[in-house]
């Protein structure tokens, strides 16, 4: 039987046993802990994307870039009254624009009271690799040299994170993140891949912003409209994707919608409403929207139908839809509704130059 030291002496070596596992344990963990943080440090240098994540604080599955993705016009989300407003713009043909301006906010994307840039840029775009959008951009208001840079954009539904990899003189510096979204909304509707001219116009009449078109439409499209009177004439040509009444009815000269299968996969649509003139019918309202058959969904794209047509009596103009090939005649009016001259806008394939 051991004594009373011996039985001492054997406490205190477990005790010391015990300790120097705690503290062993101690050491490891903060080793480890060190590593680690090392590890993302170094794995963060090119990959600090600030990745969406779910409720459940779990990161999202992000999809590439695509330019169906970027087009229209982006805002920023959390501006803070009475300071600034972000704005992008894209394209389809690669074109884009960047201004920060003064603003009001009330609801974002809803009112916007300074339109006067505090600076602006335009510029190229092109997606390189899955997230990044490279950018060539020069100061709207400066004779200065291009400016080169990188951002990465990692969408997130109707919002996109974009983080700038480079500074861009008033606009952001080098590791500035914002989040922006899309004011182009993106309506669901429930067709095939690829929608019959019918099919798609009747889809996207209840976004339309005008209750006069949409009623005549509905009209037309339903075969409810009074037959072809005094040089009217009606057109529903599927193969085509074209259709059109014209010369009667209402609107008083009628209109014409037309489709394009686009090299993406997408189908773009256009409507064009003619009103009455003595001799060409002038063009009074004109949309593009172009439909997403991956999400079911369409957008109407506002700066792109402003880039073809923007109403203004004092320069009237006619926009002709082709129902045969794929360019829009666009001809100038005189006062008169008169042809003064006519220029051709070319199909790329995905939209017009």
């Amino acid at each position: 039987m051991p004594c009373d030291s011996q039985r001492h002496v054997m406490k205190n070596m477990w005790n010391f046993y015990i300790a120097a596992a705690v503290l062993l344990c101690v050491c490891i963990s903060c080793v480890y802990a060190q590593n680690k943080n090392k590890d993302s440090k170094a794995g963060s240098t090119a990959d600090v994307r600030n990745y969406p994540v779910d409720a459940d604080g779990m990161e999202k599955k992000t999809e590439p870039l695509s330019f169906q993705f970027l087009e229209g016009d982006w805002q920023l989300y959390d501006a803070i009254e009475g300071s600034f407003q972000l704005l992008m713009s894209f394209d389809d043909s690669g074109k884009m624009r960047l201004s920060k301006i003064k603003h009001t906010v009330s609801i974002p994307g809803v009112e916007v009271l300074d339109e006067i840039p505090i600076v602006s840029y335009d510029g190229t775009y092109r997606i390189d690799g899955c997230n990044y959008i490279k950018v060539e951009l020069k100061d709207c208001d400066k004779n200065s040299e291009k400016v080169v840079a990188s951002i990465i954009a990692i969408p997130d539904g109707n919002f996109c994170r974009m983080t700038f990899e480079d500074c861009v003189e008033g606009i952001a510096n080098k590791g500035n993140s914002f989040l922006m979204f899309n004011t182009a909304q993106a309506y669901p509707v429930y067709l095939g891949d690829k929608p019959s001219v019918t099919e798609l116009f009747k889809a996207v009449l209840p976004f339309v912003d005008n209750d006069v078109i949409k009623d005549a439409a509905t009209l037309i499209i339903n075969g409810k409209q009074p037959g072809p009177e005094g040089g009217a004439t009606k057109t529903i040509d599927l193969k085509s994707g074209y259709l059109s009444y014209l010369g009667g009815g209402a609107p008083a000269s009628g209109m014409e919608s037309c489709i394009w299968r686009c090299d993406d996969g997408t189908t773009l649509l256009a409507i064009n409403v003619l009103g009455e003139s003595p001799d060409i019918r002038y063009t009074g309202w004109f949309k593009l929207i172009r439909y997403y058959p991956d999400i079911k969904s369409v957008k109407l794209l506002e700066r792109e139908s402003e880039r073809i047509f923007i109403n203004n009596s004092r320069h009237p103009m006619h926009i002709s839809l082709p129902h045969k090939g794929k360019n829009i005649e666009l001809i100038e009016l005189n006062v008169a509704y008169e042809a003064t001259s006519t220029e051709t806008i070319p199909w790329t394939g995905n939209g017009f130059e």
